[in-house]
């Protein structure tokens, strides 16, 4: 005989309730959203005011971070995150409507300073806000640096460091043929 599975939801918005969420408080969920039980959810902290907001129909597959720990996170409706999305960093970061982020893409809005003796400063970071337009979509293991826009219907393939704008409706590939 077969078992049965139940999961269990938050009520009303189809985050598992196995998901880490931290700072519960500043995480904003409009509408009905799904959130993979390995998911980890991190909403600002007291100190930096910010809010993850995440819009109705937005699907989160597993294993994806997202964190508006230090800065705010807008993820627009109708947005698939595929499985390992990385979403972090110090400043804003707002993820249009309909857009796809593929398997393993990294979003983040900070990197650390070189310091005198040629190291790294490990906790002081320089950042700019990230925009990903609307119906966007991003192909696995992309990288998206700080200070980028990627414009609305814009398509980046697999592997691409995105670390210059993108225009609406280019297509960014990073092989040559």
């Amino acid at each position: 005989m077969a078992s049965v599975r139940v999961l269990r939801f938050i009520p009303g918005t189809g985050i598992s309730m196995r998901a880490s969420i931290r700072n519960a408080g500043s995480v904003k969920v409009h509408g009905r959203v799904e959130v993979d039980k390995t998911c980890e959810l991190v909403g600002g902290s007291h100190a930096s005011r910010s809010t993850l907001t995440i819009g109705a129909g937005t699907c989160l597959a597993r294993y994806c971070h997202v964190s508006a720990r230090r800065a705010d996170v807008v993820l627009g409706g109708r947005n698939m995150l595929a499985q390992g999305v990385w979403i972090s960093g110090t400043e804003r970061i707002h993820v249009g409507v309909g857009s796809i982020l593929g398997p393993y893409t990294v979003v983040v809005s900070s990197n650390h300073l070189r310091s005198g003796d040629g190291g790294w400063e490990l906790e002081v970071e320089r950042g700019a806000p990230i925009s990903i337009g609307d119906h966007v979509w991003l192909g696995a293991h992309v990288v998206v640096l700080p200070g980028v826009s990627i414009g609305d219907g814009a398509v980046v393939g697999a592997g691409v460091v995105i670390a210059r704008d993108v225009a609406p409706g280019a297509r960014v590939r990073g092989c040559r043929e």
